[in-house]
């Protein structure tokens, strides 16, 4: 019997020039492993583009294939640790790794749903740290937007002031019959921008999250773009019945434009615009990530943790965290939990959910 065994853990690294939208450069990188340890990207720049790409895919990588194994113990767990005081806690392994058919999990009839939220990589734990939190806020920030239908504030071109981020957006809205941008944060001091564009039957969202305005609309629009050739792709190549093994594309590339539409009206119907504000741009990163860790902490009375995801690649020098809460929301698959079991709710302005136990149309 001949066995097939692949070598290397990366299967295909894929540059390409997007047709689209001002030929903005994409990155795909693939597995051997797993079908759903991949990383994509968009980008101007090829050394970030590939970097941005490489960096998802560890973050995949460590999530889906976890070597170590726990025979004695029923319910395996790893260490994480508050970003406000250093108190470690344990947290379950089926909360941090993406898949339960491992063999750390052999002896655990696991029934948690989990995904990639608030995960991030970099070579620098502090970097990683602070992109986790970024995306810990941005998707806290997506699941009250669409459970409570919170519009947050729209964000008028104006505020856009990088001639590059304007050139962009000016080649990207030529293209569609709209494009808008929602800041729909959860706090004060972070940007969350959702990019929402349309044409004919074609449509996409997009999120970013910063503490500079212009550098979250630019996340946003990159994510939106990947998306919107996504959703090309799909709607004129593959059948209705193609799917893709991901739960949440599949969903999203399902839907047709005039569901789209009427699930995102409380964003497009908004008439409430962003006020004009500033962070010192003297300030720290550091200052930036306490400061806001303590206006979360007296907002929402939340502890939120980091726990290092270790990585299969033994010489790998990057760094895989995963930032969360107890008290905030565990995932994005809004159809599996009730928003009123958590704590960070209970100081939400909004104690209605109009789209409870709906699925979020986010890919």
């Amino acid at each position: 019997m001949m066995i097939k065994a692949a070598p290397f853990i990366l299967k295909k690294l894929n540059i390409y020039q997007s047709p689209f939208i001002n030929r903005q450069k994409g990155c795909t990188i693939s597995s051997f492993l797993n079908s759903e340890i991949n990383g994509f990207s968009k980008k101007e720049d090829v050394y970030k583009l590939v970097k941005a790409s490489l960096g998802e895919f560890q973050e995949r990588l460590a999530a889906m294939k976890c070597l170590r194994k726990d025979d004695e113990d029923l319910s395996p767990k790893f260490s994480a640790f508050s970003l406000l005081n250093g108190e470690t806690i344990d947290v379950p392994a089926d909360f941090l790794i993406l898949n339960h058919h491992q063999p750390l999990f052999e002896k655990l009839q696991s029934t948690t749903f989990t995904d990639s939220c608030g995960t991030a990589a970099h070579i620098q734990s502090d970097l990683a740290i602070e992109k986790g939190y970024l995306e810990f806020i941005e998707r806290q920030s997506l699941i009250y937007s669409w459970l409570s239908k919170d519009p947050g504030c729209r964000v008028p071109i104006e505020n856009i002031k990088n001639t590059v981020l304007l050139k962009k957006y000016n080649s990207i809205s030529s293209v569609l019959n709209h494009i808008s941008f929602h800041n729909i944060s959860i706090i004060e001091d972070i940007f969350v921008i959702m990019t929402i564009g349309f044409r004919d039957n074609i449509f996409s969202v997009g999120l970013g999250a910063d503490w500079d305005l212009n550098k979250a609309i630019n996340s946003s629009i990159d994510e939106f773009t990947m998306i919107y050739e996504g959703m090309i792709s799909y709607k004129g190549v593959h059948s209705e019945e193609f799917k893709t093994g991901n739960l949440y594309v599949d969903l999203f590339y399902s839907k047709n434009i005039k569901d789209f539409l009427n699930d995102i009206s409380y964003l497009t119907n908004n008439t409430s615009y962003i006020k004009n504000k500033k962070i010192t741009e003297t300030k720290t990163k550091e200052f930036l990530i306490r400061n806001s860790l303590q206006n979360i902490k007296k907002k929402f009375d939340i502890e939120i943790y980091a726990a290092q995801i270790p990585s299969p690649y033994e010489k790998s020098q990057v760094k895989v965290v995963k930032i969360f809460s107890p008290d905030a929301y565990p995932h994005i698959n809004t159809t599996l939990f009730d928003p009123n079991e958590y704590k960070i709710t209970r100081f939400m302005k909004r104690k209605s959910f109009p789209n409870i136990y709906k699925m979020i149309p986010f890919a």
